[in-house]
């Protein structure tokens, strides 16, 4: 069952909440540090890992948009500024294709019904050069089976599908990794630990973390034509015709008509 926009905002509003959304933001960080100037858009829950847009003032201002689902439901944000949330359908954004730099998917790709198509729209949604971030919880990771978080519902998924499903909406994979190797437990011992566990796991294990984060980009290749030959060579190649195998020269001609008859 997908959790509400209520269930979503307890969760990170709680202790255990607020060091996964410092873990994952940190991530984000490290991908992309520089967004000036760029569209950005999140869909599900994606304002934890988002930058609040800037404001008037800033001449570098670009449109930053969270699209919360219809099936979620959405809430006002940021809190001390104009709202730049809506609520809407994500396998149709109210948006021109190529128009969006960044996209931030939280809480969103493990609830599709066709994880393909959904791929393909956001596909569309980038500019050229565009990425998105996709974070997405492990099949294998305890947070897809254990405590009640936003993590623990929907479909979980190992690399390679994910893999597969991007290859297949033409995203070339920038990187892939896991997180959150802390067990998904609001006992005290475990809230101390987290950031320990989390530094030890991506040291040691990488691969077994609760939750993948997979940057992505849109690439546009230019088509290969393949040289045309020139004339010269084009004519060099023209193989002969039967009648002209056929036809005397005309050095044999001139021969037969100057002799004569014995």
């Amino acid at each position: 069952m997908r959790p509400d926009i209520v269930n979503l905002r307890q969760f990170y509003s709680s202790r255990l909440g607020r060091k996964v959304k410092r873990q994952l933001r940190r991530i984000a960080n490290e991908y992309w540090k520089d967004e000036q100037g760029l569209h950005t858009l999140g869909i599900g829950y994606a304002t934890p890992l988002m930058r609040p847009p800037a404001s008037d003032s800033n001449p570098a201002r670009a449109r930053v948009v969270a699209l919360m689902p219809i099936a979620q439901g959405a809430i006002y944000w940021p809190v001390d500024d104009a709202n730049h949330s809506i609520l809407g359908d994500e396998m149709r954004p109210p948006f021109p294709p190529s128009s969006i730099h960044r996209i931030v998917m939280l809480h969103a790709f493990e609830y599709a019904q066709a994880p393909d198509e959904l791929l393909r729209v956001m596909w569309q949604l980038l500019a050229p050069g565009g990425r998105m971030l996709l974070v997405v919880p492990s099949r294998r990771g305890l947070w897809a089976r254990l405590g009640a978080t936003p993590f623990s519902t929907g479909t979980p998924y190992t690399l390679g599908a994910l893999k597969e499903l991007l290859r297949g909406a033409d995203f070339t994979l920038r990187d892939a990794r896991s997180t959150l190797f802390t067990p998904p437990s609001t006992h005290a011992f475990w809230l101390r630990a987290f950031s320990p566990l989390e530094w030890l796991g991506n040291a040691c294990f990488p691969r077994i973390g609760g939750v993948f984060v997979i940057e992505a980009e849109k690439q546009i290749y230019a088509g290969i034509r393949p040289p045309a030959l020139s004339v010269k060579a084009a004519r060099q190649w023209v193989p002969a015709s039967a009648s002209a195998l056929s036809t005397p020269s005309i050095s044999q001609n001139s021969h037969t008509a100057g002799s004569s008859p014995s």
